[in-house]
């Protein structure tokens, strides 16, 4: 048999394109209240006219009423927009004459990479925001995501690696 055919690889990936995302993660991340931690380019926020700042975000303010970094808006939402490798898979089957002697009738070796990569420009976690919020499971003290298309920063995806033996007798 010639090695192209003992060689397999496989790949899958999915994405979505147009859809925005309401990062709830950076409603906290551009507090600047000093409640928290702050993203890096709050430095350079509105501060006076003499010192405007870069333009992109917004000046920072303290008092009674509703504060900038609590007000909801537009300048939350970001381009959803996402093309993500989930799966990618290399193996080989062994040649049956290494095979028949120990009472093998198949035998293949594999590696592969689970959540491989994710190209985006979405800043947050995760653009594929998660609907159910608890990932299926249904003893979960978290609340639901009754909001789809927000994100509430849950945990971003594990990258796993994966070496594997399958044998037929």
């Amino acid at each position: 048999m010639p090695l192209t055919k003992k060689i397999d690889f496989s790949a899958s990936f999915n994405g979505s394109k147009g859809n925005d995302v309401l990062d709830g993660q950076d409603y906290y991340l551009y507090n600047m209240e000093g409640s928290g931690n702050n993203y890096a380019d709050v430095v350079n926020r509105y501060r006076n006219p003499a010192n405007p700042g870069n333009g992109t975000v917004y000046r920072a303010s303290r008092g009674g009423t509703q504060s900038n970094s609590t007000r909801l808006s537009n300048f939350y939402l970001q381009d959803g927009s996402f093309l993500r490798c989930n799966n990618i898979t290399l193996g080989y089957t062994l040649p049956k004459i290494a095979n028949g002697k120990l009472g093998i009738s198949s035998a293949r070796i594999f590696a592969s990479v689970v959540n491989a990569f994710t190209i985006t420009k979405y800043k947050g976690y995760n653009p594929e925001v998660d609907y159910n919020y608890t990932s299926g499971a249904s003893n979960s003290t978290q609340p639901p995501n009754l909001a789809p298309g927000v994100d509430y920063g849950v945990y971003p995806l594990v990258r796993s690696y994966n070496l594997g033996l399958r044998v037929a007798f």
